[in-house]
């Protein structure tokens, strides 16, 4: 069995524990692509359908790419299918739609990135004071054509970044 396959099987089962939702894996009869399994655990319950209709179209969207990155047509014996509908009701049929789609809302999905990069990068949640931060990491950014080598370079050198504590150590 495949790693990737394995890892996301036992995450999935373990969110679902921790949910306290019940089993959501069903089995039916066939083989089926990662798109389908995944559409049939979303519809399975409707708890797992509320993240999974906002979630989905974003995976199924890169479906073309498989584990490590590479271009593929195929899920085993299935053509791949790329295509998918947005929360806001917009459809595309490519990684290449989808991209453009994305686009036309290139500062908002930029600023969103940066926020969770920023947040991660930092170890902690964002507070009003970042507000300044993050405003001129996203202009740094948007000058630089939406890079993301821009946005790393952009949050290493800025101040909270460079000013961070580390964990404390052991106490003893």
């Amino acid at each position: 069995m495949d790693r990737l396959k394995l890892g996301t099987g036992l995450m999935a089962a373990m969110v679902i524990t921790a949910l306290g939702v019940g089993s959501a894996v069903t089995q039916a009869a066939g083989p089926f692509t990662a798109a389908q399994a995944t559409a049939g655990h979303a519809a399975y319950l409707e708890s797992c359908a509320s993240c999974h209709n906002k979630m989905d179209p974003l995976g199924f969207g890169l479906e073309n790419y498989d584990g490590i990155g590479r271009w593929r047509t195929m899920d085993g014996k299935f053509p791949v299918d790329s295509s998918g509908t947005l929360p806001n009701g917009k459809t595309f049929s490519s990684p290449a739609e989808m991209r453009t789609l994305f686009q036309s809302q290139l500062p908002a999905f930029s600023r969103c990135v940066t926020e969770k990069m920023l947040t991660y990068s930092l170890g902690r949640g964002l507070g009003a004071a970042d507000r300044r931060v993050v405003d001129d990491i996203e202009r740094k950014v948007a000058a630089g054509g939406y890079g993301f080598q821009t946005l790393i370079f952009e949050i290493v050198r800025s101040l909270p970044f460079q000013s961070r504590r580390g964990e404390n150590g052991p106490k003893g």
